[in-house]
């Protein structure tokens, strides 16, 4: 096991894309969806941001050229009645079922949240099922209406699949009221 690599989404290797897309396919895809559906949303994803500011990176730990822990960002510009926030928006946080236990997830979601420290982002939003992991890191639960006005079919609709939503840092200063996400759930 190696530390932390941190991958520009632009500077992946084909192989270092299909691996990651394999971990998260391993871990998250619990429907119908095939793995090669996966690694398109994935490339979609990538080609999508790249050249934008704030291009998504993924933060990776490896062993024997094999991601077992992993945590992406991008920015996101998001629009609230307090007015624009770039937002470090987080997805893709999982571990290796096998590597489990082992603080991994902790060192993943420990190097995004020091970039957020360091002022790379103002505040990061994520949705989540395990909203005590975040807790414990200093994060907090915000409740919130959400829209995405990028949405073709029905801008009104919440777009995030998951019923908690989370802000780091929890002194952050977010604001009320509806918040357009300003683009798909990640």
């Amino acid at each position: 096991m190696t530390g932390i690599e941190s991958i520009q989404e632009a500077a992946y290797t084909e192989e270092q894309l299909v691996s990651i897309s394999r971990l998260l396919y391993d871990v998250f895809v619990h429907d119908a969806r095939t793995f090669e559906r996966v690694l398109e949303s994935v490339r979609e994803r990538i080609q999508n941001r790249l050249g934008t500011p704030g291009a998504s990176t993924s933060l990776v730990i490896w062993e024997k050229g094999n991601p077992i822990a992993h945590a992406g960002y991008f920015r996101r510009e998001i629009f609230t009645q307090a007015g624009t926030i770039p937002v470090g928006a987080l997805w893709g946080v999982c571990v290796r079922e096998s590597h489990r236990g082992q603080g991994l997830g902790v060192q993943v979601v420990r190097a995004y949240l020091d970039l957020l420290d360091q002022g790379t982002f103002p505040v990061g939003l994520w949705q989540t099922e395990v909203p005590a992991f975040y807790r414990k890191l200093g994060a907090r639960v915000v409740h919130n209406l959400y829209i995405n006005s990028q949405n073709p079919e029905n801008p009104q609709a919440d777009p995030w699949e998951m019923e908690v939503k989370m802000i780091y840092p929890a002194a952050y200063p977010w604001p009320e009221g509806l918040i357009d996400l300003n683009g798909p759930a990640y």
